[in-house]
């Protein structure tokens, strides 16, 4: 898995939400969606699977995501290297260093007016766009001055602001488990600046079998650091799925981040081993 700083976390954010938030009008037990992913030119597969509470996202054959609803909790996990970091996302809300900061999310989200055929299934696309600026709030900015004899420094990081445009073609034809969709969008919310796409998509009735979305990063240190992904649905399942698809296995080893705010990745350099949950 990539490593997972504050704006690559916000890209995978975002990337799971467009996958996992598509709501539905009749309720079974499990789904399994298979599909061909390509971001940035490259191209892999992508299975995302749903039970209950909980959803596994599979890209490619060196990492996953679990999110577990319940708990408002999501996994990402390291398959070569059998590590694990956890993202608890009430705490992430509570993270001193995100109450230092100001989030402003603007979203819109309208039908696109088109139908096609997805695996046999009718679909019809919605187009979206959102803007997440991120800036320090009033109360740090006073802090930083009362430090540096009330001036605000001069030299203050920039923080990252993202533009995301995205179309998704959805199905009212393929059916949800009860409760995934609730929980997921609970503990999305919690994240400062989702609250908002979570109640644009809430409209949505259906399950997303295609869809293409770029984030552009403006400022700060990935400024410029684009991402482009399109992700088209090959194959659909309905049987059911094992638990275990849906827990750490037991022998992967659990890893930190390096710093508050700072989401290092499972297994990469930065890491530090910690207690298993």
């Amino acid at each position: 898995m990539p490593r997972l700083t504050s704006s690559s976390l916000v890209r995978c954010l975002l990337f799971v939400t467009v996958l996992a938030l598509c709501t539905a009008s009749v309720a079974r037990a499990d789904l399994k969606l298979v599909a061909k992913q390509t971001t940035n030119g490259n191209t892999t597969s992508s299975t995302t699977y749903y039970k209950g509470s909980k959803i596994r996202i599979e890209s490619g054959k060196r990492g996953a995501i679990i999110m577990d609803g319940k708990t408002q909790k999501m996994y990402s996990l390291n398959m070569e290297n059998k590590t694990y970091q956890l993202i608890n996302f009430q705490e992430m809300a509570n993270n001193p260093m995100m109450k230092m900061m100001d989030v402003k999310t603007d979203v819109a989200l309208k039908p696109g007016g088109k139908t096609k055929t997805i695996v046999g299934k009718p679909t019809k696309n919605y187009l979206y766009t959102a803007s997440i600026k991120m800036s320090f709030n009033k109360e740090m900015m006073a802090n930083m001055a009362k430090q540096n004899g009330g001036q605000v420094p001069q030299n203050l990081p920039q923080l990252p602001s993202f533009k995301i445009t995205g179309e998704m073609w959805v199905t009212e034809k393929v059916n949800l488990p009860p409760g995934s969709v609730a929980a997921a969008m609970t503990s999305l919310s919690a994240v400062p600046g989702m609250k908002p796409l979570m109640e644009k998509f809430r409209a949505i009735k259906g399950v997303a079998l295609e869809t293409t979305q770029t984030v552009e990063i403006l400022g700060g240190q990935s400024s410029g650091q684009n991402q482009k992904t399109a992700t088209v649905t090959e194959a659909i399942s309905e049987t059911a799925l094992p638990d275990s698809l849906f827990t750490v296995p037991a022998d992967f080893r659990k890893v930190q981040p390096m710093q508050p705010g700072m989401m290092g990745a499972g297994g990469r350099p930065g890491g530090r081993p910690a207690p298993k949950n």
